[in-house]
């Protein structure tokens, strides 16, 4: 059993990834390559880091990278801007807190946030 047995969500932990001699995107906890993992992943228990989105649900999809060899997932969001200028239309670029204690951009599917996008503050229509 399981916390989420329970309907208990264990926050996800968000790192940069790493890369190795080679320029293949690594884990930067375990060093394992994660090249094959790249594509939208579910992160739990979101940190903002961002004004225009400080509530984030529970669960939002992010596009990058995962490592599955540790307790708990290791997500690894794909270095973006606030635009998400290098991934299709539908991805926008919101600040999160990593591990390391720093806000950084993450390509975050547009349609799983609160409507704030569009300069209205946020709230629900």
């Amino acid at each position: 059993m399981s916390l989420t047995d329970y309907g208990v969500l264990a926050r996800s932990p968000v790192r940069r990834p790493a890369t190795d001699r080679s320029g293949m995107p690594i884990c930067p906890e375990c060093g394992k390559p994660v090249d094959g993992t790249r594509g939208t992943h579910v992160l739990n228990v979101p940190e903002s880091a961002d004004s225009e989105f400080p509530d984030l649900p529970a669960q939002i999809r992010v596009f990058g990278f995962v490592c599955d060899l540790h307790v708990t997932r290791v997500v690894l969001p794909l270095a973006t801007d606030a635009a998400a200028s290098n991934l299709p239309d539908g991805w926008v670029g919101i600040r999160l807190r990593f591990a390391d204690e720093l806000a950084r951009y993450a390509p975050v599917l547009q349609r799983e946030l609160p409507a704030a996008a569009d300069g209205d503050g946020g709230g629900s229509s």
